[in-house]
């Protein structure tokens, strides 16, 4: 599991149940990953989303990628249908790797009940969309 906590990433052995500093530019690290949706994918773990420093008001809409092999991050262009800047969502992958799915999520405002699937080849997303809900607090 790699975890990037502001600008540090960490890799944690499950074997010997050590957590090790990942040795890496630390600038290249992003910084709003407060519950983003994170998967690994053979030797990369792919990051989307999240929320940064004011918490719900500073939200990603950024695909990250980390090479496992070299600890370098890389930005992907996504194509096709935009993906809302967020966090909370959920993520998974095909079994053969070919196509990425991300749903829901939220702005701290809106909650998303919306479907993404992006072609992990092509970096083309469809969104299948259905409406967001806004919250609205109806005890004051």
């Amino acid at each position: 599991a790699v975890v990037s906590t502001q600008s540090t990433g960490w890799s944690f052995n499950i074997t010997s149940q050590l957590w090790t500093a990942l040795k890496s530019n630390p600038d290249d690290y992003p910084l709003a990953t407060a519950s983003s949706a994170v998967i690994a994918l053979k030797s990369k773990i792919i990051v989307y989303g999240g929320s940064g420093p004011n918490f719900g008001f500073s939200n990603c809409g950024k695909l990250r990628i980390l090479d496992l092999t070299n600890l370098e991050w890389t930005e992907v262009e996504v194509k096709g249908d935009p993906i809302e800047a967020s966090y909370g969502h959920s993520i998974s992958m095909s079994p053969d790797g070919s196509r990425l799915y991300m749903y829901g999520g939220t702005t701290g405002q809106l909650y998303f009940n919306t479907m993404h699937v992006l072609d992990t080849v092509t970096c083309t997303n469809k969104r299948y969309l259905r409406s967001p809900v806004l919250c609205v607090d109806t005890t004051a």
